[in-house]
C-alpha cells in the first residue's frame, strides 16, 4: 500500500536516558523526533503533536503501547472514511512481577474491552493510547489543556466528541498496553486521576454520571451516607493499601479505596 505519511515523536521533556538513542528516528525518512525544554502536560503535548502535523488524518500512539498486527497501519486506512477510530487494548496474560500484580489485573479486568461491548458503550470505552482522527475534528474538540495531570483528558476528549455527536467507530485493530508500572505508581497516579475527575465535574465539564466512582459517590451524598464512606476509608485505608501491594490485590478494595479517596476530596 502507497501510503504519504510522516512520523512525528516529541518527548515531554522527560529527561529520559532513551533520547540519545531516540534522537536516530531523525534519521528515518518522513520522521521527525523533539524534545521539549518543559513539561506542557498529558493534554497540551497531543495538542501540539497535532499542530505539528500537515496532512489530514492523525493516528495517535502513546509511547507504552505497541501494535499487535502486522497490518496495524492498514487495519486503521481502511477505516479513513470515519471520523474517529478506536482499536480497542489488549493485556498481556503472563503476570508481571509481584510489584506490578494490581496494575496488569486493573488492565485486564476494566481496559482490555471486547469489540462487542465497545460497540455497546462507544465514548466511553474510548482512549487515547491509541486512535485515528480526521484532523477537522480533532481542531473542533481537541484536548482540554487544564488536565495537566495524569487521568481523565481522554474521557472528557471522548464527552466532548459526544456533545458534538461525531460518532467514534470500533474496530479490532488493538495495541498491547505495557501495564508492568508498579502497584505504588499506579495508586499515585490514579489518586491523581481522581483529583481531575472531582475537579472537571465541580466545573460542570463532566457529569456525575460519567464514572462509576463520582456516580455512586452522587449518590451516595444525595443520601447523607457519603460521610460514613469516608469515616470507613480514614479507618481501613492502611490495611486496604497492604492488600493493594500485595501479592494477590483485591479490585473490590481498590473500587472502595477510589470512592473513599474520591469522598475525601468532596
Amino acid at each position: 500500500m502507497n501510503i504519504v505519511y510522516e512520523i512525528i515523536c516529541i518527548d515531554d521533556a522527560s529527561l529520559s536516558l532513551l533520547n540519545l538513542k531516540n534522537s536516530e528516528i531523525n534519521n528515518l525518512p518522513n520522521a521527525t523526533f523533539k524534545v521539549l525544554k518543559n513539561n506542557i502536560g498529558r493534554s497540551a503535548i497531543r495538542n501540539y503533536l497535532a499542530s505539528q502535523a500537515n496532512y489530514a488524518l492523525f493516528l495517535f500512539l502513546d509511547a507504552d503501547v505497541m501494535p499487535k498486527s502486522k497490518n496495524f497501519i492498514e487495519n486503521f486506512i481502511a477505516h479513513k472514511n470515519n471520523q474517529v477510530v478506536f482499536g480497542g487494548i489488549e493485556c498481556s496474560i503472563i503476570k508481571p512481577k509481584v510489584s506490578a500484580i494490581l496494575r496488569w489485573k486493573y488492565s485486564i479486568s476494566r481496559e482490555c474491552i471486547s469489540l462487542e461491548r465497545r460497540n455497546k458503550n462507544a465514548y466511553f470505552t474510548f482512549s487515547s493510547a491509541c486512535f485515528l482522527i480526521k484532523s477537522q475534528f480533532f481542531n473542533s474538540t481537541k484536548f482540554d489543556e487544564s488536565i495537566t495531570e495524569y487521568g481523565c483528558e481522554d474521557v472528557l476528549f471522548a464527552y466532548n466528541l459526544m456533545k458534538q455527536k461525531i460518532p467514534i467507530t470500533h474496530i479490532k485493530n488493538a495495541v498491547y498496553h505495557d501495564n508492568i508500572e508498579s502497584s505504588t505508581i499506579f495508586i499515585n497516579k490514579t489518586t491523581k486521576a481522581l483529583t481531575n475527575l472531582h475537579i472537571l465535574v465541580k466545573k460542570k465539564k463532566l457529569p456525575n454520571s460519567i464514572f462509576s466512582v463520582s456516580r455512586v459517590n452522587f449518590i451516595l451524598n444525595k443520601f447523607y451516607l457519603i460521610k460514613i464512606i469516608s469515616v470507613l476509608f480514614t479507618l481501613t485505608k492502611k490495611r486496604i493499601l497492604k492488600n493493594l501491594l500485595s501479592t494477590k490485590p483485591s479490585l473490590i478494595l481498590f473500587d472502595f479505596y477510589r470512592l473513599g479517596y474520591f469522598s475525601k476530596l468532596n
